[in-house]
């Protein structure tokens, strides 16, 4: 529930015996304050993000005692498993403990009544915000037109789905419509907001590719299918092709 601060409260002044599910952290505040801090070098600018470093630093340590007083800590990933190892420093009680991702009716890369695919589909899944780095995606299409032959380019659709609800998200998708326009691919590129679960379901059928690339996730997301498909992720240096 987020309240790590409460370990130490009903150890030791409880005298309970304490767990924890740890299913995100977020540590790479303290990287990037460090450095915005020295690209910031002038003026209030300086002193506003020294402020917010020293403060995580403080925050850390502190983070890191209440840990520790858990006596068994779960963990839903291996990204969680790392950085809780590198904050808490308990790997001897830190287990990690997958959550259930059943997928039977996830199928991706359905056939066509002849057998074959008319379309070459890559999927996105995902809210619209900037860490999940939509554009990186159209980029990267852009980037595979310039590989493939004209007759190939005609299969290859992509679509991104996700849901579009404030203000923020739709400028988004109206940045990325616009990207999709300056590039030339927007014939290829098609935006499904809103989705319901079955909608999505019927998208992930018709799926070859599957794409995803949230960079620094807390969650350790990943895409998950019931049979073989290419999943292209992104971490924290770019793309990856496994």
């Amino acid at each position: 529930m987020g309240y790590p601060f409460t370990l130490p409260l009903f150890k030791y002044m409880g005298g309970c015996r304490v767990g924890c599910y740890i299913n995100s952290v977020s540590p790479d505040i303290l990287y990037s304050l460090s450095n915005r801090v020295y690209r910031s070098n002038t003026g209030n600018r300086y002193i506003k993000y020294l402020q917010k470093f020293t403060y995580s630093k403080v925050y850390g340590k502190l983070y890191s005692w209440a840990g520790r007083c858990s006596d068994i800590v779960m963990v839903n990933s291996s990204w969680t498993e790392d950085r809780i190892n590198h904050l808490w420093q308990c790997p001897a009680r830190t287990y990690r403990v997958y959550p259930p991702c059943p997928v039977q009716d996830l199928s991706m890369g359905r056939l066509d009544e002849e057998g074959t695919r008319s379309a070459f589909k890559i999927i996105s899944l995902g809210q619209f915000v900037p860490h999940t780095d939509h554009p990186l995606q159209i980029r990267t299409l852009f980037q595979l037109r310039q590989l493939v032959s004209e007759s190939e380019w005609e299969r290859i659709r992509l679509v991104l789905i996700g849901p579009c609800h404030t203000p923020q998200e739709a400028t988004r998708v109206k940045d990325m419509e616009d990207l999709c326009k300056h590039l030339s691919v927007e014939d290829t590129v098609t935006f499904r907001l809103n989705l319901s679960y079955n909608e999505v379901k019927e998208e992930l059928q018709d799926a070859l590719v599957g794409i995803h690339t949230m960079y620094s996730d807390p969650f350790g997301i990943g895409m998950l299918s019931a049979n073989p498909v290419v999943i292209i992720t992104n971490d924290e240096k770019g793309i990856l092709f496994p």
